[in-house]
């Protein structure tokens, strides 16, 4: 995953929020709102991606953009999350990485 330490020199750092909680219980609408960068890399079954993933949707800004990991054979759970997801928004695979992302600007380019 991220690790926080490559961006302590970074004069975006105060933008940047590292959330360590228990997904079932998190509610990020209670510490953030409009949020233009989601990187989802937590628990690998469905109802925790189900859960984190909702949570990003929340606090999603307009133009906004989610990234989740660990797409790959080895989490079932995160594929079959992933795929679904897919049938109702626009999602893209990162070609060379175990990444998909998401885009407000996706659906705003939509047909």
């Amino acid at each position: 995953g991220i690790q926080m330490e490559a961006f302590l020199d970074s004069s975006t750092k105060e933008q940047i929020v590292q959330i360590r909680a228990d997904s079932l219980t998190f509610q990020a609408e209670t510490r953030m709102a409009n949020v233009d960068f989601v990187y989802i890399d937590g628990g690998h079954n469905r109802p925790i991606i189900t859960k984190d993933t909702e949570n990003a949707f929340r606090i999603l800004s307009p133009r906004g953009t989610i990234v989740w990991d660990d797409y790959f054979h080895l989490y079932p759970d995160v594929v079959k999350f992933l795929d679904d997801l897919a049938e109702q928004h626009l999602l893209r695979g990162i070609a060379g990485t175990n990444y998909v992302i998401y885009s407000r600007r996706f659906e705003s380019s939509r047909p």
